[in-house]
């Protein structure tokens, strides 16, 4: 009965774009899109220059047409000559040293939440991964840097859920670095945020000028 139930679930129209093109990630049991951690043009760095990390892996290099539109190409990039030392990438890996001496292995892509070293008002500070970049510096080194769109915590929190509730920082909103050496973020993403959906919202299609996010406190890896 039960493996004929699961061949009705596949085959059934609503359900096939929910239930394919997608993995669980076994180190930390979050769920990924197959494309989001592909192993192409992987490129492991063995020349960098990073505080307390180490074993560096990138993956899915993009191309000029992707970086263009994730809105990363400028004119000043162009003329300057800065696109031929500067790279962009789907996913990272890398390992951490935490204070106590242990290695934490770290993983995450394009468009997950992190929590980083920094605070947000005695909370920890999260931000969501928009670029991923590579870049050698003159010294001979490699420079791994992650852009972030930080979620601002706004000391209030949801009436049914009472999960606190950020927003994401706008893009004219500068009082935040965007741009950080991938140290900050010591651990793989395991905390969701969830869109804190209102009137405007359908089933087809958030409201973007809704820019709050709810953080899913009670979502957990079961041991």
């Amino acid at each position: 009965m039960a493996p004929q139930l699961f061949k009705e679930l596949i085959i059934e129209p609503r359900l096939h774009h929910l239930l394919s093109g997608w993995c669980i990630d076994d180190n930390d049991f979050l769920i990924h899109t197959s494309q989001e951690f592909a192993q192409d043009n992987l490129t492991e760095i063995s020349n960098f220059s990073h505080f307390n990390c180490s074993e560096i892996k990138l993956g899915s290099k993009w191309d000029k047409q992707k970086i263009e539109s994730a809105g990363f190409i400028s004119n000043n990039l162009k003329t300057n000559g800065l696109l031929e030392c500067i790279i962009y990438y789907q996913n990272v890996s890398y390992s951490i040293v935490e204070s106590n001496g242990d290695y934490q292995d770290v993983r995450f892509c394009i468009g997950e939440a992190v929590e980083t070293t920094l605070s947000d008002s005695g909370q920890p500070a999260f931000g969501i991964v928009k670029g991923i970049i590579g870049h050698k510096w003159n010294d001979d080194q490699d420079y791994i840097f992650i852009y972030l769109e930080w979620l601002e915590y706004l000391n209030k929190f949801d009436d049914l859920l009472d999960c606190p509730i950020y927003r994401l920082q706008n893009a004219n909103n500068n009082s935040w670095d965007r741009i950080h050496p991938i140290s900050i973020v010591s651990r793989s993403p395991y905390i969701p945020f969830i869109h804190n959906c209102k009137s405007k919202c359908s089933l087809q299609q958030h409201d973007i000028t809704n820019c709050e996010y709810i953080r899913n406190d009670f979502f957990f890896t079961a041991i």
